[in-house]
């Protein structure tokens, strides 16, 4: 992450989805320092050690996250695989990286395979999902208007 994280960042991952950071605290009886994190759609709290920051991301400015969807369309070059099994497991180590750029990218690579399968559709539609959320709390939009900004962006080639 380039920007040091403060408490009331709001904040997105993967694993908890949209949350706020409360708190910096170190427990009793280790030397690592952690994020509190209160999930906003799941009422849990997650403590993350401040080292593995990158497996959550800053909401994208409002800006930036026009531009991304713009080019959320775009083809991009699919990636050459041994076999389906390499290809699901690449995505699947995928889910934790929250950099904007490659979380569009991941998407844009996923919906330009042709013979995309169950557990790839599944990654897709968590990737979307995040990118659902986003959406609506950056533009404050309803869900049903984040899902159909997000569908017109992908120009109907994958529906969520």
């Amino acid at each position: 992450m380039n920007k040091k994280l403060c408490i009331n960042d709001k904040v997105i991952s993967s694993s908890f989805g949209l949350g706020v950071i409360v708190d910096i605290e170190r427990p009793e009886g280790t030397n690592r320092d952690f994020y509190v994190i209160e999930s906003v759609d799941h009422n849990i709290r997650t403590m993350v050690p401040l080292e593995k920051s990158a497996t959550f991301r800053l909401l994208t400015p409002q800006n930036d996250l026009n531009d991304h969807l713009k080019l959320l369309s775009s083809e991009v070059p699919t990636p050459e695989f041994d076999s389906k099994k390499d290809r699901i497991t690449y995505f699947k180590g995928q889910v934790t990286h929250q950099n904007i750029d490659e979380v569009f990218m991941n998407v844009r690579t996923l919906v330009s395979i042709n013979d995309r399968g169950a557990a790839e559709t599944k990654i897709l539609s968590n990737f979307l999902d995040n990118i659902v959320l986003e959406v609506m709390t950056v533009f404050d939009l309803e869900e049903a208007e984040a899902k159909d900004l997000v569908n017109k962006s992908l120009e109907q080639k994958f529906k969520i």
